[in-house]
């Protein structure tokens, strides 16, 4: 063996290793794409299986006829109640007030004593003088205390007769165009929560307050009807009842979604699968609570008789299947053999 053949067969063989080595590499390259492209493709068919069987499913929901009914357009706004009859007691003449015998949110009536004042400096004598109510009512606000010193300027008490009163509410130019004197006003409070107060719209101001930018009005509630009373400084919610509407569509008031978008959609019931529809809302119907209350929605693609789903509807999309049993008779899709899923 010459000195060539020496060194030329171990380079031989490490040429035909590294060959060897690649093509391994290539193979396992090869497998491990082929074994991800298998895999997506079973999890195409496995999510496609998926899709395919819910489809086929009916999700269970609880749906109720749309209904046409006649109900009244309302003006919704919030508002404080005051006094109609308001009387703040000042002193006659100045001095010391030596007692205060009443406190805020006491009864009191006409002509009663609810303090003395000391007149010591002024006329010379120790005679304490009393100090007594115009009008009865309820002690709203004292404005000084035993000590302070009474002046014929500053008013001491403050009494408000609440055996009626006025709930003053601010509202918009779009909604006061709908408001008119004597027209019918629901008053609540959540100091009593099962409790409507009736009223009527007494007053409505000629203009516009120039920081707010309401218009206010006023609204007349005889607390005489009522063993719990609204009291002056009460925040109080109020519906005014400005229209009636002969024919409008109610659904269930539990049926109204609302998108990311604060757009309103209901979910109808077509041919067994859920259609949704965008609506406008209108005003609220009790038939004796709140759970059977009611809601007005306007649109052309509803009718009264259509089927409204208003429970498991949260979970819905658009086109779903969907199944419900209404007066013990079963709605759903139906298959080419006209059999309900």
């Amino acid at each position: 063996m010459n000195l060539d053949e020496k060194y030329l067969k171990p380079k031989k063989k490490n040429k035909k290793l590294r060959k060897f080595i690649r093509f391994i590499l290539i193979a396992l390259l090869l497998l491990l794409v082929f074994m991800r492209i298998s895999s997506s493709i079973k999890n195409k068919k496995a999510l496609a299986k998926k899709a395919e069987l819910m489809q086929k499913i009916a999700l269970p929901v609880k749906a109720e006829k749309v209904i046409e009914d006649w109900i009244t357009e309302r003006v919704y706004s919030t508002g404080d109640v005051e006094g109609i009859k308001k009387s703040n007691i000042y002193s006659d003449y100045p001095g010391k007030i030596v007692k205060i015998l009443v406190k805020t949110g006491d009864y009191v009536a006409s002509n009663q004593i609810i303090g003395y004042i000391n007149r010591d400096v002024v006329a010379g004598t120790f005679s304490n003088y009393p100090i007594k109510t115009l009008i009865s009512g309820i002690v709203t606000k004292i404005y000084l205390e035993e000590g302070d010193t009474a002046t014929s300027v500053q008013p001491i008490f403050r009494v408000e007769n609440f055996e009626s009163v006025f709930v003053k509410v601010g509202l918009s130019e779009e909604s006061i165009k709908k408001v008119k004197k004597g027209q019918t006003v629901e008053v609540f409070s959540d100091a009593y929560k099962n409790l409507i107060f009736k009223g009527v719209v007494s007053e409505i101001t000629p203009m516009l307050d120039p920081v707010s930018r309401l218009q206010e009005v006023k609204i007349l509630v005889d607390n005489s009807k009522y063993s719990d009373k609204l009291l002056p400084g009460m925040y109080v919610r109020v519906w005014i009842d400005v229209a009636r509407i002969d024919k409008a569509l109610l659904i269930p008031y539990s049926a109204v979604l609302k998108d990311d978008k604060d757009n309103y959609y209901v979910f109808k019931f077509d041919n067994g699968i859920a259609k949704r529809i965008f609506v406008k809302t209108g005003a609220t119907k009790y038939y004796g609570d709140t759970q059977t209350a009611k809601i007005q929605i306007i649109t052309n693609e509803i009718k009264p008789g259509d089927f409204i789903v208003y429970m498991g509807h949260q979970f819905l999309n658009d086109g779903d299947r969907i199944k419900f049993i209404y007066e013990g008779k079963e709605y759903g899709p139906v298959d080419q053999n006209n059999n309900n899923n």
